[in-house]
């Protein structure tokens, strides 16, 4: 895990200065790797959606807010039952229960 979550703080560090800097689209891509990396384990899967929910409040997004409030419910069950669907990327853009393609950047991370 050690590997994982050292990918995974990257990832948040870099999404939140983005974010910060009004570049919110490559942001978000940053926070959907991270939600990608972190879906094995319960903290850094909540941690994921924490991040997400700020992203949303941070833009106004009502619909994501609300989204991200719902997976924060689910985040820690769905890692520890391991249950949380393969390459989600996390955010309300997508079904919360659908498993998706994980790029082999990612992939090799987790896999490590």
């Amino acid at each position: 895990m050690t590997n994982i979550k050292q990918y995974f703080e990257k990832e948040i560090n870099i999404a939140t200065a983005l974010m910060l800097d009004g570049d919110l689209g490559e942001s978000w891509i940053h926070l959907e790797n991270a939600h990608v990396l972190s879906q094995r384990y319960a903290l850094l899967h909540f941690r994921s959606h924490i991040a997400m929910l700020r992203y949303g409040i941070y833009k106004k997004d009502q619909k994501e807010i609300f989204g991200q409030i719902i997976r924060l419910i689910f985040a820690v069950p769905s890692s520890l039952l391991n249950i949380a669907p393969k390459g989600n990327t996390g955010g309300t853009n997508v079904n919360m229960f659908k498993s998706m393609p994980v790029s082999k950047e990612l992939n090799d991370i987790i896999n490590s």
